[in-house]
């Protein structure tokens, strides 16, 4: 299968990059923070089996959330620039020209966008190897936990994009899409505390449409944290109530609300392009 022109310029423009290795950087280091603060051997020798794998968990808990909030911030000012760094080299005309059709482009421009996501989550995987050997949790819930940040990584470059095709510099379609995104923070919460006075507040804190609510799900059998006693099992349900044996019910809905999510961006995404590539050629 041949790679996407679009993927292989964009991944080699990306890692020539000093600000990348950078950010990487910086990334890497908050997460092993994490991880360091939390390790069971700050604590006194009294610490005991069900306190090993009480951290254990809370620390997978802690690194999959901040992974997902320093991706929330690193992927719009790289995802925002796809289109508009194009208008700004002139680079866009000529690859409206080239036997690549809108779709491919466009297809392209996405790929970028998960592999960025997919080398941020596979940077991490030694530091849960290192959390994997306390215990307390099964591998399936990293791996969905995982499949859970790129659900809604997908979601954020997408919008990042809509808002580089609509945009003519890479200044605007980055401020738009953090004005974007805190925007949406603001309606959703006020949007929650009036859901909440009629008796509906459950709407926005389910764990199937708050990712970190979902991941606290996963690892505790509630969201929120909010349980009376600790499970000493690897998973909070047994195998037989799993989905296949596998996944958890509110891995595949966050699934499906953040694919919905994903493909009205999409539309929107496709709708712009065609509207403005005439203005690019």
């Amino acid at each position: 299968m041949m790679i996407n022109p679009i993927l292989n310029r964009e991944v080699i423009t990306l890692f020539r990059r000093a600000r990348t290795y950078c950010w990487i950087t910086i990334y890497l280091s908050i997460l092993i923070f994490v991880v360091v603060s939390s390790w069971p051997a700050h604590y006194s020798s009294s610490y005991g089996v069900i306190d090993l794998i009480r951290t254990s968990r809370y620390t997978a808990i802690g690194i999959l959330c901040v992974m997902m909030t320093l991706i929330f911030v690193l992927l719009p000012s790289y995802m925002a620039t796809t289109f508009t760094r194009e208008k700004e080299e002139n680079t866009l005309s000529a690859l409206a020209v080239t036997q690549l059709s809108m779709f491919d482009i466009i297809w392209g421009k996405i790929q970028v966008g998960i592999f960025y996501t997919i080398y941020l989550i596979v940077i991490t995987i030694p530091l849960f190897g290192a959390l994997y050997k306390l215990g307390g949790f099964a591998l399936s819930e990293i791996i969905q936990g995982y499949i859970i940040i790129l659900s809604i990584s997908m979601a954020v470059s997408l919008w990042a994009m809509f808002f580089s095709v609509i945009s003519s510099t890479s200044y605007k379609a980055i401020s738009r899409s953090y004005f974007f995104f805190f925007l949406l923070l603001f309606i959703l919460s006020f949007a929650s505390a009036y859901l909440h006075q009629i008796g509906l507040g459950y709407i926005l804190s389910s764990s199937y449409i708050n990712p970190f609510m979902s991941i606290e799900a996963i690892f505790l059998g509630t969201s929120g944290g909010r349980y009376t006693s600790f499970n000493l099992n690897l998973s909070k349900y047994s195998s037989k109530n799993l989905i296949y044996g596998f996944f958890y019910e509110e891995t595949f809905k966050i699934m499906a609300f953040y694919g919905v999510v994903s493909l009205v961006f999409i539309l929107l995404i496709i709708s712009a392009y065609r509207k403005l590539q005439h203005k690019w050629l």
